[in-house]
């Protein structure tokens, strides 16, 4: 969908009064103490691939791991991901709980 950001942040804004950027953990993802794994569609196309970059990017903890979802644009995708590769959660947590 050709500026489906734009018009997904359109979209809220009118339903919500609040735009995308006014709605990001940023400014709270500086509070997380414990190892993360973040998952994105990369190409999806109501989240910025830079964004998900920027959250990844500041998290204060060594433990952390970027996994993008590729070979789809569609959000339910993702959702849906670890359902069909659960070994990716399964490892990752395996790491972290004795």
């Amino acid at each position: 969908m050709a500026d489906g950001y734009e018009k997904f942040d359109k979209a809220v804004h009118e339903r919500t009064g609040f735009h995308l950027a006014e709605q990001s953990p940023l400014e709270h993802v500086e509070a997380v103490t414990v190892p993360t794994l973040v998952a994105q569609v990369h190409d999806d196309v109501m989240t910025r691939p830079e964004d998900v970059q920027s959250i990844y990017d500041r998290l204060p903890v060594e433990d952390k791991e970027l996994y993008w979802i590729e070979g789809t644009d569609r959000r339910f995708d993702g959702y849906n991901f670890f359902g069909v590769h659960p070994e990716l959660p399964i490892n990752w947590f395996d790491k972290y709980i004795a």
